[in-house]
């Protein structure tokens, strides 16, 4: 702690100490407040090209670029333990960079005088990344924030992980998923034609979409990190006492603080074990791999490379029934197939007979039960896609019924006289209605963010107080035919720096 407490810059005179508000009793918890520079730098371009060959072809390609790198608040140094930070100067050592591009290229033909063909091809790389920086720059993904000081096993976190209430020099920020990044790259094509037959303007057409989408993390998808952490007073202990109900206290309790009790005994408590560097919490995500779920070594992330093909296909009739009248219908038929991981590591929640549980079928029985004053509360799993019963391609069904009928009406009304003359007008108005179904896409973050922070893909460990029981929460199988159930494991473990044997659940 003395070695951590050498980075601690002096307090601000007469600084408020915002959200930590009554834990700062301006004595020996004091504020300090500076000016953190957070630059942003932006680049914009747009190109286009037109070109006719001959009075049926035309060609149009586009490119759009763009390139944000700007720096957070999310991380910063005021203690200059990184190359070029000093003392007393807030820097900001995490990133938010966003690098999309964007071309198009599109060929309208004029078959002939009523039949025009569209035909569009695209591709958009959709890049954004999180990622702590450590002082050297455009360090990037893999720069490891471990260890904090020379000689320790993890970080320490004065006072628990969140920026509001961090009360070190430098804040590792768990709580924020300091890498991560999201790879996009999708090709599209689509063709449309359009054919004008006496009163009827006819369009047909369709679209494939070839999405592939590379997601790495760090973390959990909640507070543990890839990394090892020492929390000093976070909170969670037993017997009330935010920290140090894991160690005999007895005879060191300042008289005045045993016999005030409450919350001025609990931050008692929880000032010590900053001072002298009692953890509450350690805690670390061992990342795994596909197919048998082997344990990676600390500071690897978690990623998937999945692939998710869309189709489209619609037809639409425009007629003109009468000069007043139109009537418009058709019909769409949508398929966005599951993602599909490179190398099958979806995770997919099953029951006893290792078959995907489904939500539906689920809560019916449970509510069955309950009625019938039992309880149903089976075992539940989670299994790598190619590991649940019968082997499946994809983590879930793809669902091959999304048509989507339309059907509208325009209506232009051509009173010239009388009460409806007065409210309409002489072709003044045109009264509109219609019905569809449409069927939408499933965002990102539902198909590739969420199945990269199931479990199975990590092994949260944490151990809760000194000389205490740890628990290594993970739910996973080994292979198709071993698969864990829905608990939690404990086992004793040293600390700072006790290894866990991951390998071994």
């Amino acid at each position: 702690m003395q070695a951590l407490w050498q980075f601690e810059p002096e307090p601000t005179p007469g600084a408020s100490c915002g959200a930590i508000g009554s834990r700062c009793d301006k004595l020996n918890t004091l504020a300090f407040r500076g000016t953190l520079s957070l630059p942003w730098n932006e680049n914009f371009a747009v190109g286009r090209l037109d070109h006719d060959f001959g009075s049926k072809w035309h060609l149009s390609a586009t490119y759009h670029y763009y390139n944000l790198q700007r720096a957070t608040a999310s991380q910063v140094d005021i203690g200059g333990f990184f190359p070029g930070d000093k003392l007393g100067v807030p820097t900001s050592i995490h990133k938010r960079p966003q690098q999309p591009s964007y071309y198009t290229v599109g060929l309208t033909t004029n078959i002939t005088s009523n039949l025009t063909n569209d035909f569009h091809y695209s591709y958009l790389r959709n890049y954004w990344a999180r990622y702590f920086t450590g002082g050297q720059g455009l360090g990037g993904p893999g720069v490891s924030q471990q260890p904090q000081l020379a000689g320790l096993g993890g970080a320490l976190q004065p006072q628990g992980e969140t920026s509001g209430s961090f009360a070190g020099p430098l804040q590792p920020e768990y709580t924020k998923r300091p890498h991560q990044i999201l790879d996009g790259q999708d090709n599209l094509i689509r063709d449309d034609l359009s054919w004008i037959k006496g009163t009827h303007f006819l369009q047909f057409g369709g679209t494939y979409q070839h999405n592939f989408n590379w997601h790495l993390r760090t973390d959990n998808g909640g507070s543990v990190n890839n990394e090892i952490v020492y929390d000093l007073a976070s909170g969670g202990g037993t017997n009330g006492n935010n920290v140090g109900s894991g160690v005999d206290m007895t005879g060191f309790v300042p008289g005045a603080i045993s016999a005030a009790g409450g919350n001025t005994l609990k931050n008692w408590y929880r000032e010590y074990a900053i001072a002298l560097g009692i953890p509450s919490l350690t805690q670390v995500a061992y990342t795994r791999t596909a197919p048998n779920l082997a344990v990676q070594p600390v500071g690897a992330p978690v990623f998937d490379q999945s692939t998710i093909p869309f189709y489209n296909l619609y037809f639409s009739d425009s007629w003109r029934m009468k000069p007043t009248f139109t009537l418009t219908y058709g019909l769409g038929w949508t398929l966005e197939m599951p993602p599909n991981e490179k190398n099958g590591k979806q995770i997919v929640m099953v029951g006893p007979d290792n078959k995907p549980i489904s939500t539906e079928t689920y809560l019916k029985a449970r509510e069955n039960a309950a009625l019938a004053g039992q309880v149903y509360n089976p075992d539940i799993g989670f299994s790598l896609v190619h590991n649940v019963a019968g082997h499946p391609k994809y983590p879930y069904n793809p669902y091959y019924k999304s048509f989507s009928p339309r059907v509208a009406a325009a209506w232009n009304p051509n009173f010239d006289s009388g009460l409806l003359g007065d409210l309409f007008g002489l072709r003044k108005t045109v009264i509109r209605g219609g019905y569809s179904i449409l069927y939408g896409r499933l965002n990102g973050v539902a198909l590739l963010l969420t199945t990269a922070s199931e479990h199975g893909s990590h092994s949260a460990c944490t151990v809760l107080q000194p000389a205490q029981e740890w628990n290594l929460f993970f739910w996973s199988d080994l292979d198709s035919k071993q698969r864990l159930p829905h608990r939690a494991y404990s086992r004793w473990l040293g600390w700072p720096g006790g290894a866990v044997n991951a390998s071994s659940p």
